[in-house]
């Protein structure tokens, strides 16, 4: 063994050590922030409700038996336990099956508790995987960077890891930006198959497949412009991107015709039947979400508030990259999810695309201190290539 190849397999040890141990402090991190928020936040919610009576009865149990394992916890927080028919039987709720499903295991082993076991498990994911893959493309810096940025927001782990679909639905979202061909690098075979199935499974965990879908079809517009390519790598994506969510969405009103997002725009937030007057109403809309949305970063957490800005100053310094492209077609369809909706929502509706907002914030660390990780795998310097 020569000289050369000691000194390069030493070096690889301690990068690997590093590593490694940096995974382990986000771990620390992680746990701290967690157990911050499990007590300062109540993590039964009214919607916990719902869920909890659909996992407990995933569980096995009746749903009337269901139903009663809830009202201890609404009677806490002095809420009235909703009728078996309502608590199973709400529009909104009934396809979000997927996190009640994975938490009946749970439920049936802690009871009530075992609610946060899938939420605190998926922000975990959630934390490393985008730790990982930004720390490979854009360094050490801007990935720890924009870690500590995520790990001390209050409304990024309040809602990620209360008794909600939030935290679920960061996590699927996560997986599928792990399935992108974003910089370049050789795809998997199953990367296209794996995307399309975590689309899906958006939409039945948090009905917000629009979100990743609509991330996956700009990336697409501004990959074609770029690269001059009418077919190229992001072309199936986008396809199938747009063909599942539509799907999903017709799919669960014909299953499940109790509730219209459409509706509830129309007769709660813009109280019309007209359509010009509900398309009128949105600049109103818009301006009250927004005002009191920054009134809540600003007063209650400044690091989301810093991890807004540094995200959307990608749109400035990065305007012709796929991260900018990315978070551009997640910030949209967050936004018209959120205006249909009515109310602002202090971050809860962007969490589905969470982790587009970590890499474009990321890209302008990177590009801030010049650590982009150009490689042969195709980094961000040579992602057209």
């Amino acid at each position: 063994m020569t000289e050369g190849s000691l000194v390069d397999g030493s070096a690889g040890q301690n990068q690997g050590a590093k590593r490694y141990g940096v995974l382990a402090l986000l771990v620390v991190l992680f746990a701290v922030s967690v157990v911050a928020a499990l007590r300062v936040n109540e993590q039964f919610t009214p919607d916990s409700r719902y869920y909890s009576a659909m996992a407990f009865h995933y569980s096995g149990m009746t749903e009337d038996e269901a139903r009663q394992e809830t009202v201890a916890a609404n009677e806490l927080q002095g809420w009235e336990t909703p009728p078996t028919s309502s608590l199973f039987g709400w529009g909104l709720v009934q396809p979000r099956v997927i996190y009640p499903t994975f938490s009946a295991p749970f439920v049936r082993l802690f009871g009530l508790p075992g609610m946060l076991v899938v939420p605190i498990l998926s922000m975990l994911f959630l934390v490393l995987a985008a730790y990982r893959v930004i720390e490979r493309h854009f360094g050490v810096a801007a990935a720890l960077g924009i870690s500590l940025l995520a790990l001390s927001s209050h409304f990024v782990f309040y809602w990620g890891t209360a008794m909600l679909t939030e935290g679920p639905a960061a996590a699927v979202g996560t997986g599928i930006f792990l399935t992108l061909p974003i910089w370049g690098e050789p795809r998997k075979r199953w990367d296209l198959p794996i995307c399309v199935i975590l689309l899906a499974a958006m939409a039945f965990t948090r009905q917000a497949a629009l979100i990743p879908g609509a991330a996956i079809v700009v990336a697409a517009m501004g990959y074609t412009v770029s690269s001059r390519q009418l077919w190229n790598r992001w072309s199936p994506f986008a396809l199938w991107a747009v063909g599942t969510t539509v799907g999903t969405y017709l799919l669960q009103a014909y299953i499940w015709p109790g509730f219209s997002i459409q509706t509830h725009y129309m007769d709660r937030v813009a109280e019309t039947t007209n359509v010009a007057d509900a398309v009128a109403a949105i600049p109103s809309v818009v301006w009250t979400i927004f005002v009191r949305d920054i009134n809540q970063f600003i007063f209650r957490d400044q690091a989301l508030l810093v991890l807004l800005v540094v995200a959307g100053a990608a749109f400035v310094v990065s305007w012709n990259r796929t991260e900018a492209h990315l978070l551009a077609g997640a910030l949209g369809a967050t936004m018209l999810l959120n205006i249909l909706n009515g109310t602002p929502t202090a971050f809860r509706y962007a969490m589905p695309g969470l982790i587009f907002f970590l890499v474009a914030g990321a890209s302008t660390i990177a590009r801030a201190l010049q650590t982009y990780q150009p490689s042969a795998r195709g980094g961000p310097v040579d992602e057209h290539a």
